[in-house]
């Protein structure tokens, strides 16, 4: 999805096209399980930004941090209300 916000710093969806989006993912009988984005110089930890808009309980929020990029590390958690609890990745 386009970012919004047009920069390479933060990141917002257009809330119409998130609304296209997930129009048609019910339509098809499929539901968001999770969000993943970068942050490219902190850790892979959701910020007070990431905590503030996270919208389930419900859904993984994986993020990859670019903080050294000779060794990305990918983390997944879960947010609820201002709970963040990690949950494991498994690559393969």
């Amino acid at each position: 999805m386009r970012n919004v916000e047009d920069s390479p710093i933060g990141y917002s969806m257009d809330p119409k096209e998130q609304l296209l989006i997930e129009k048609q993912m019910r339509m098809s009988g499929q539901r968001m399980i999770g969000i993943f984005h970068s942050h490219t110089a902190t850790d892979a930890y959701p910020s007070p930004v990431d905590v503030r808009l996270s919208i389930s309980p419900d859904i993984s929020y994986v993020l990859v941090s670019l903080k050294h990029l000779d060794e990305p590390v990918i983390k997944s958690y879960r947010i609820d209300g201002a709970r963040v609890t990690e949950e494991p990745v498994e690559i393969g």
